[in-house]
């Protein structure tokens, strides 16, 4: 069953980002992510070009079906940030009352599913367009269709009442943010899951990494990443396995860690021989800005400490192998960098980027000498400050 989807464009954060980059776009951008400038705003052949493409027929059902299909092809006229925002929030809302009413003429269950799904599309990129209300409005759709009969409906409904709370400025005092994390991950686990879940859960896990209480994000990614593995689909299975990743990565501290790869030059890491060290696991990439920018204090580091036993473990997330080898032959870069061993294997989908939900970089690990991870966020001045520190410890003993 196809359900006419609406997008909300410029909306990216670094977690949307990182679903185009493991390509899920490819498939969610048929429904939440959608942004084919191809289609024009042309009306349908049976619309008078002067109609107001914002009149919502008063039916039959197939009406405004077709109304609907021609609101998701309109694009904005007016250029500029504000100006386009302004009129993508009246497509969104012009699309949410034309989904009530047909909901209130739905001639079958099919129509009725379409037009809840499609409404609780709407209703979350009006959120994601920071329209005021729009996220009470639907949380408290998904009250109300929490029961529906049509499974996906319901699902969908569960995702974005449970979902939607936890993206709440002031939660609901009736649940603490574990038990609503507990009841989206039931929902997760026992599907339907479609894109609007997704993408929905998504953005939670996103804004849940934003917290302050590592020890709740770690569970709560590890019981979403738990209960999307139980879905067959190929992007559900891809964001379970991000969020596992993310979830491995901030327990990391106070673990030991053990790393494998293959260098840029083809030889396999040797994990083993810095034991003892002082280890900086650095994920970069040449096409990164900001990692360009971490470069100085990475190279202070290793010029300051690298005679009294610091080493460090480049990570590269590019895919152009040539670009990586002249960077760092023009660069000097005097430590080992590892590559994706295979083209399949590169970029964001270096190995070890998926083992530990890798989803922005510059990202740095720091590794004590009894192999223990100390920081998963060494970072600017204070990788020389914590690396001083160590190795003076170690040799105060």
């Amino acid at each position: 069953m196809k359900i006419i989807s609406f997008q909300a464009r410029s909306l990216s954060n670094r977690w949307a980002a990182l679903l185009i980059a493991l390509t899920l776009s490819a498939a969610i951008s048929d429904r939440i992510l959608a942004d084919d400038d191809s289609k024009s705003a042309a009306p349908a052949d049976d619309e008078p070009s002067d109609a107001d493409p914002f009149a919502i027929p008063d039916g039959p059902p197939e009406a405004i079906l077709k109304f609907l299909e021609r609101l998701r092809r309109l694009q904005p006229t007016d250029r500029g940030i504000r100006a386009e925002r302004l009129q993508k929030t009246k497509i969104m809302q012009t699309a949410v009352t034309a989904c009530d009413k047909l909901i209130a003429i739905a001639p079958d269950d099919k129509t009725a599913t379409q037009a809840h799904c499609t409404k609780f599309e709407a209703l979350w990129n009006l959120h994601a367009l920071h329209e005021p209300g729009a996220l009470a409005r639907l949380i408290e759709a998904g009250k109300k269709s929490a029961e529906s009969k049509s499974p996906e409906v319901a699902a969908d409904a569960k995702v974005a009442m449970w979902g939607g709370q936890l993206l709440q400025e002031e939660p609901d005092e009736k649940f603490e943010p574990d038990v609503l994390v507990d009841r989206l991950a039931e929902q997760l686990a026992a599907g339907p899951v479609d894109q609007f879940c997704l993408v929905v859960t998504n953005r939670v896990a996103a804004e849940i990494q934003r917290g302050e209480d590592l020890a709740f994000a770690t569970r709560a990614f590890k019981k979403l990443g738990s209960a999307l593995e139980k879905q067959t689909s190929p992007l559900a299975l891809v964001l379970a396995g991000r969020l596992n990743g993310t979830s491995r990565r901030l327990s990391l501290v106070g673990s030991t860690i053990d790393i494998e790869g293959v260098k840029a030059n083809g030889e396999k890491l040797d994990w083993a021989s810095y034991k003892g060290k002082v280890v900086l696991i650095d994920f970069w990439a040449t096409w990164c800005g900001p990692c360009m920018a971490e470069l100085p204090n990475v190279k202070k580091a290793y010029e300051t400490y690298h005679e009294q036993g610091f080493e460090i473990v480049g990570v590269s997330l590019d895919n152009d192998k040539e670009r990586l080898s002249k960077f760092l032959e023009d660069e000097k870069i005097p430590w080992t960098t590892l590559f994706g061993p295979t083209p399949e294997q590169s970029g964001w989908k270096h190995p070890l980027a998926i083992r530990y939900g890798i989803n922005a970089i510059p990202a740095a690990f720091l590794v004590d000498q009894t192999g223990k991870v100390v920081s998963i966020n060494a970072r600017g001045e204070k990788i020389s400050e914590m690396v001083g520190e160590l190795i003076a410890k170690a040799e105060s003993k």
